[in-house]
């Protein structure tokens, strides 16, 4: 982790924390200070991937996998039967 060395006071009202700060710290997945560091440095954030991406990934991977290894072999046997 980075040695931060200077601090800074951020005033805000409680509708900016809640209806801004705390949203776009929860659709990014960030931390509130690591946001704004973040924001300050111009950083274009995008929403959090969903929890589930990943387990939709590797379902339609493996259902992939499993359709296209027998796929070459019944090709491979029909041009076969047509010659």
């Amino acid at each position: 982790m980075k040695p931060y060395n200077k601090t800074m006071t951020l005033r805000l009202n409680a509708t900016e924390v809640r209806a801004h700060l705390c949203r776009q710290a929860e659709v990014t997945g960030l931390k509130k200070e690591p946001l704004v560091r973040q924001l300050i440095m111009g950083v274009n954030l995008r929403p959090r991937p969903p929890d589930t991406l990943y387990e939709d990934l590797l379902r339609a991977v493996c259902h992939r996998q499993q359709h296209q290894s027998s796929w070459p072999i019944k090709q491979r046997q029909r041009d076969r039967s047509h010659r």
